[in-house]
C-alpha cells in the first residue's frame, strides 16, 4: 500500500481502466506507460505499475501497446516475459518492431539486476514463440531460421571466393608481369589492374548489399505519389547501368500507373526496392557480355478494396520451373548472374515491400517472360508512425 500511496495517479488509473478500458483517452493512456516506465526505474517500485503495464499491453490501441513494447528493458524477470509473450503475437507491426528493439537492447546491455536470477539472459524470441504458439511451432520456427541461416552462409562464402579467386590470379600474373619485365608492358598493366578492380567492385557491391538487407525496415512513412516513386526508381537503374558502362536503350520501357495514385510509404526503401525488381528484369535481355538485346517491360498498377496491385512484366526468356522455385526462396546471395548481380536484389526488395505490410510475388514460364507482383495498402494501419 506504501507504493500506491506514493503513486496515486497510477493507482487510481488502474482502477479506472480495470472498470472501463475506455475511461481514459488513448493519448493520456500512451502518456501512463511513460510513468510506469519512470516508476519501475525507482530504486523502489511501487507495486501498482507493473499491473499497469500488463492491462496496457491488452490496449484497444496499437500506440499504447507500442509504447509498452519500448518501455519492457526496465522490467524484470518473469514480469518481462509474462508481457513480452503477451505481445510477441500482437499483429501489428509497429508494435512488433518495437518489441524486436527492446529484446535487442536488452541482450546488448544485459538486464538491470540486483540478484542472479535477475541477471539472466532475457528469453529468445523463440522462447517466447513456445510461450504463445507451443514447443512444437517454436522448435520448427527455429529449424527453419537455422536453415536458412546456413544456406545464407554458405551462399555467401561460395560468393566471395568466386569473387576473390579471380583477383588472387590477376594479382599473380601481375607480379609476374612486374618480376619479369623491366619496364613492364604499360598495356598489361591496365589490364590486369583494370580486371582486379572489376571484381574488388563487385565485392564492394556484394558487401553493401548484405549490409542494405540487415538494416531494419524505416517506421517513418510519408504520401508519396506511385508515379513519382517509380520514375525515381527508373533514373537509379538508368544511372547504375551508365556506371558500368552498359546501354539499355534496346529494352523498351512502358509505363502506365495515375498520375493522382498515392501510396503511404518510406520513400528510399521502395525506390529500391522498384529499382532491384527493375533491373532484375533488364537483366533478363542481358547476354553473357552484358550487353543488352531487345526485349519489353512494363510497369502497371491498379487499386483495389483499398491496396495498390503494382506489376513488373518483361517479355524475357522466363525461367525454368527448377530455377523459379529456388528463386522464390528469396534467399540472399543465390544469383545466376555471374558478371553483374549479387543475388540481393530480390530479397531486398522484398523485405521492404513486406516491412510496408505488402505482399511480393514472384512468377515465371519458360518462353513467356517473367512478372513481379507487389501490393502495398493506400493508408496505414492504426498505430503506424507518422
Amino acid at each position: 500500500m506504501r507504493a500506491a500511496r506514493e503513486h496515486p495517479e497510477l493507482a487510481d488509473a488502474l482502477a479506472r481502466l480495470r472498470a472501463d478500458p475506455g475511461a481514459i483517452p488513448w493519448p493520456a493512456r500512451r502518456e501512463l506507460v511513460t510513468l510506469v516506465r519512470d516508476a519501475l526505474d525507482a530504486p523502489t517500485p511501487p507495486a501498482v505499475a507493473v499491473p499497469l503495464l500488463q492491462l496496457l499491453a491488452e490496449d484497444a490501441k496499437a500506440e499504447v501497446r507500442q509504447a509498452v513494447a519500448m518501455a519492457l528493458p526496465v522490467l524484470r524477470e518473469p514480469d518481462f516475459s509474462r508481457i513480452a509473450s503477451k505481445l510477441a503475437d500482437d499483429c501489428n507491426a509497429f508494435v512488433q518492431n518495437a518489441l524486436q528493439r527492446s529484446l535487442d537492447r536488452r541482450r546488448r546491455n544485459g538486464e538491470p539486476a540486483e540478484s542472479a536470477q535477475a541477471a539472466a539472459p532475457p528469453p529468445t524470441e523463440f522462447a517466447l514463440m513456445e510461450r504463445v504458439h507451443g514447443r512444437r511451432a517454436a522448435r520448427h520456427a527455429e529449424e527453419i531460421c537455422t536453415r536458412f541461416a546456413q544456406v545464407w552462409a554458405g551462399t555467401t562464402v561460395h560468393n566471395l571466393r568466386g569473387l576473390l579467386t579471380p583477383v588472387k590470379v590477376h594479382a599473380k600474373a601481375l607480379q609476374q608481369l612486374v618480376l619479369r619485365s623491366a619496364p613492364p608492358d604499360p598495356r598489361a598493366v591496365s589490364e590486369l589492374t583494370g580486371k582486379i578492380m572489376d571484381r574488388m567492385g563487385l565485392v564492394e557491391r556484394l558487401l553493401d548489399d548484405m549490409r542494405t538487407f540487415a538494416q531494419p525496415v524505416s517506421t517513418a512513412l510519408r504520401r508519396e505519389r506511385l508515379a513519382d516513386v517509380v520514375r525515381e526508381a527508373c533514373a537509379a537503374v538508368a544511372d547504375g547501368f551508365r556506371e558500368q558502362q552498359r546501354s539499355p536503350e534496346a529494352v523498351e520501357l512502358a509505363i502506365d500507373l495515375p498520375e493522382d495514385l498515392t501510396v503511404e510509404v518510406a520513400r528510399h526503401q521502395i525506390v529500391v526496392a522498384l529499382a532491384n525488381v527493375l533491373k532484375n528484369a533488364y537483366e533478363a535481355f542481358a547476354d553473357d557480355a552484358g550487353a543488352f538485346r531487345q526485349g519489353q517491360i512494363n510497369v502497371s498498377a491498379a487499386v483495389d478494396a483499398g491496396v495498390v496491385h503494382l506489376q513488373v512484366r518483361d517479355n524475357g526468356p522466363g525461367l525454368a520451373p527448377e530455377d523459379l522455385r529456388e528463386l522464390q526462396e528469396f534467399v540472399p546471395g543465390r544469383t545466376t548472374k555471374k558478371n553483374h548481380g549479387t543475388g540481393y536484389g530480390l530479397p531486398i526488395a522484398r523485405r521492404y515491400v513486406r516491412g510496408h505490410r505488402g505482399t511480393f510475388a514472384i512468377d515465371s514460364r519458360l518462353g513467356s517472360g517473367t512478372v513481379v507482383s507487389i501490393t502495398l495498402p493506400l493508408e496505414r494501419e492504426e498505430g503506424e508512425e507518422a
